[in-house]
């Protein structure tokens, strides 16, 4: 195999989003629920410069603040050490594991990744990503 590939549907956020700061209690929850030991390859920085968006309301949108959908996703490529896993039998942790030291964004960090550029927010990406 090449590759395994998740994905969810999270709600696009309308162009009414709001813009917002997070607080340093809010940022470090993401932070958390990123991976504090992953989240430097985020490129975001806390600061009173960092924005975040949140639903908005208009009449293009029926006020939910929502209009349409887009993916997240979460690909783990089928390496030489993923291969030797699954011919091992190996747990899915373990799996999981090792494609994360390969670089594989999890579902969840694409979705935050999302939700800082504006597509959608963190509260629907936690909705999504439950765990």
């Amino acid at each position: 195999f090449l590759a395994v590939l998740a994905q969810r549907l999270v709600r696009r956020l309308c162009t009414c989003r709001q813009e917002y700061h997070p607080n340093q209690e809010e940022f470090d929850s993401i932070v958390e629920d990123y991976g504090k030991e992953h989240f430097s390859r985020s490129g975001v920085e806390y600061s009173d410069k960092l924005t975040m968006h949140k639903p908005g309301s208009c009449e293009k949108c029926s006020g939910t603040g929502y209009k349409g959908r887009m993916g997240i996703h979460e690909l783990m490529e089928g390496t030489k050490a993923i291969k030797k896993f699954i011919k091992q039998a190996a747990p899915a942790d373990q799996l999981f594991e090792q494609a994360i030291k390969e670089g594989m964004n999890t579902l969840r960090q694409d979705g935050i990744h999302k939700s800082f550029a504006g597509f959608t927010d963190i509260t629907e990406v936690k909705r999504v990503c439950i765990t």
